[in-house]
């Protein structure tokens, strides 16, 4: 929208509200529209804001920790005893070597109660308030004034 649309649609909303006059700046009241001496005056306003809150937390789950294991039998392999040089060189070469692992056998086991901690979001609205500037009309501003009566 270039400048000269901009200021003939401020022209046109400042006619419309004068009901067919042209007013300055400042005497079309923002809240009932009439066409009066206006003031700028600081308005506060409420609005709702949601806010994530977290709480934390904890859960009691059982779990079982083993007692002393044994150690049994030792075992030995020889691994990597067919890693020969292949004839076409795609097959890796590594000579063999042992292997040596020893058999464990497990104790005996007890359950214990751990405590696991938990994240909770949730989600809280909450009134907020802020201030607007509005032109607004002596009848307006002081709401409690007696209004003016239709005349007939």
């Amino acid at each position: 929208m270039g400048a000269s649309q901009k200021w003939r649609c401020a022209l046109l909303i400042a006619t419309a509200c004068a009901g067919g006059r042209l007013l300055s700046a400042g005497e079309c009241c923002d809240h009932c529209g009439r066409s009066a001496a206006c003031h700028k005056v600081c308005h506060r306003v409420r609005e709702e804001k949601k806010v994530e809150v977290v709480c934390w937390g904890s859960k009691a789950e059982p779990c079982c920790v083993p007692g002393r294991s044994v150690r049994g039998c030792e075992h030995c392999e020889s691994i990597c005893e067919t890693c020969q040089t292949s004839p076409d060189g795609t097959e890796p070469h590594a000579p063999a070597k042992r292997f040596l692992w020893y058999e464990w056998t497990p104790g005996s086991a007890q359950v214990y109660t751990r405590k696991k901690l938990m994240k909770k979001t949730v989600t809280v609205t909450v009134p907020v308030h802020k201030w607007v500037v509005e032109d607004l009309c002596e009848e307006c501003r002081n709401p409690q004034a007696p209004a003016p009566s239709a005349a007939k």
